[in-house]
């Protein structure tokens, strides 16, 4: 799971600092204050990850969002800036690396393209990547793209087990271009380059590289000539290497093929994990899919759609798959409580009764699906979803989504709180601390009081700190013309502590002003 983010240089953000994505963070703020730049970055990455382009370019205009041209991405549009996004992963899957070591592996840059972890065997593996974005002086274009992948130790452990400071590492320059790295840190060579070039075994070549070319190139640097090895790999296919356990090897100049296979596991576990985190964002816009009297079933949907226009689609299709189980709010009982063999179907009826929303019925005929629903003057007559108000159909889409997705999963919304009455924003922040307190993880951007209230109060009855341990209110203002990001404070006893000024006060002075001038025109009428 995606546990941190730090922008630098990405739209009007010029530094965010480190900021936590716990299970249930909330972003609220004025407009045009760097709320959704957050949601953006992670868009974006998502998108670039997912991408099948063979050029690895950096996706600014994609399925999830629309960035523009990489101008509109640079804080100030000033291209001397360079834009980083730098976020922190913990994995849930087994330690990548065997034994006591312990492996850093860095930055996600455009033109230096890394990926790495940290990892200890008794503890939670922490993946660091950094994401740099800039422009290359041979683009013509002004579009990003991904220039190398490199995989580089950089923990004191490794360091101190390697006193001459040497280290290595196989780059991926492109698709279908790699190139072999060694780093001298005594001698001052580029990470890029080495002098005097030592020649590189035929067997590796053909282990990592199945018949693929070699060459070579030569730079002038200041008095000295570097020179860098590229690997050619005509196929497309993933050239598999990393450096584990060959800096003995490199000392001794024996390159063992057998030393590459545990290497060969770790890249692809790396590669794998990265893909894998971000395929567990899923996210619903805020303008969502307007009500239909039907649909029509045209193809398999998977996913819901950033409008949610596939809501219907998947109920037909999964709603009476069982879904893992969640907690529910029991508002009689005033208590959460464990909902253990529900299927989809079930449970979104469910939360549609606690909303006060009468029960779906989904009618599927040949390709035409509707959604029916009991009429609130006559159960008995059933309606379609266009007829029992806008407010349903926008809400719809957050609970099969919600519901759907699984345990270390992360929705994103934005404005989950449009077209809906106070009460039912409420309710539905009701839903959003039961995704959290099942194990799910939800980011919100909101403009909704009653959503940080509900969620404030729940907090405040708790017998524990479960959701208060998992919950991060960050409030975005404007100062000097600037974004600045503010985090705001929860006691368990006491609610928000650290109201900050324009933080949802604006309904509390006006229900001050509004009495404060009924006192003085009571009084006056006295007079």
């Amino acid at each position: 799971m995606i546990k941190q983010l730090h922008l630098e240089n990405f739209k009007g953000l010029k530094d965010s600092k480190k900021i936590d994505l716990k299970p249930l963070t909330l972003l609220c703020g004025s407009n045009s204050s760097g709320k959704s730049s957050i949601i953006q970055s992670l868009l974006m990455l998502k998108q670039t990850f997912e991408s099948q382009s063979r050029y690895r370019k950096v996706v600014l205009n994609g399925q999830f969002t629309h960035l523009g041209s990489f101008i509109n991405i640079i804080h100030n549009k000033t291209l001397s800036n360079e834009v980083m996004l730098k976020f922190q992963i913990s994995p849930s899957t087994p330690a990548i690396n065997g034994g006591n070591k312990k492996y850093s592996f860095i930055d996600y840059h455009l033109n230096d393209f890394n990926f790495g972890s940290s990892s200890e065997n008794n503890s939670n593996k922490l993946l660091d990547i950094e994401l740099g974005l800039k422009v290359l002086k041979d683009s013509n274009a002004m579009e990003p793209y991904v220039n190398t992948f490199n995989v580089l130790a950089k923990s004191n452990d490794l360091q101190e087990n390697h006193s001459d400071g040497t280290s290595i590492s196989l780059s991926r320059i492109s698709t279908d271009k790699y190139n072999l790295k060694w780093k001298n840190i005594k001698s001052g060579y580029f990470l890029n380059f080495v002098e005097d070039p030592v020649p590189i075994p035929k067997s590796i070549i053909s282990y990592v590289c199945p018949k693929c070319g070699i060459s070579h190139r030569s730079n002038s640097g200041i008095g000295k000539k570097h020179y860098s090895y590229h690997f050619y790999k005509h196929n497309g296919a993933e050239v598999k290497a990393s450096f584990s356990n060959l800096m003995p090897i490199i000392k001794q100049q024996d390159y063992s093929v057998k030393a590459l296979y545990p290497i060969v596991h770790s890249i692809n576990s790396l590669k794998e994990l990265i893909h894998t985190e971000f395929s567990n964002l899923y996210y619903i816009g805020p303008l969502r899919e307007e009500p239909a009297r039907r649909y029509i079933h045209e193809a398999e949907f998977i996913d819901i759609g950033i409008r949610g226009e596939n809501a219907p689609f998947i109920l037909s299709i999964e709603g009476n798959k069982k879904i893992s189980p969640y907690r529910f709010y029991n508002e009689p009982l005033n208590e959460w409580q464990s909902i253990d063999d529900d299927n989809l179907e079930d449970a979104v009826n469910r939360w549609l009764r606690y909303m006060g929303i009468s029960e779906y019925e989904l009618e599927a005929k040949d390709d035409i699906i509707r959604l029916n629903m009991s009429s609130i003057q006559d159960k008995d007559v059933k309606v379609t979803l266009a007829d029992v108000g806008f407010g349903v159909s926008q809400i719809l889409p957050i609970l099969v989504e919600g519901l759907r997705i699984g345990d270390g999963q992360t929705l994103i919304l934005e404005q989950p709180e449009i077209h809906l009455h106070p009460k039912l924003q409420m309710q539905l922040a009701d839903f959003f601390v039961s995704m959290v307190l099942s194990g799910k993880r939800v980011l919100i951007e909101t403009h909704s009081d009653h959503i940080v209230n509900r969620i404030s109060r729940r907090i405040l009855e708790s017998d524990n700190n479960e959701l208060l341990s998992k919950t991060n209110l960050l409030f975005f203002e404007n100062i000097d013309g600037y974004p600045a990001l503010n985090p705001v404070e929860i006691d368990s006893n006491r609610g928000i502590v650290n109201w900050p000024k324009g933080f949802f006060d604006q309904s509390a002075d006006e229900k001050r002003i509004i009495i404060q001038k009924g006192i003085e025109k009571r009084k006056q009428g006295r007079m």
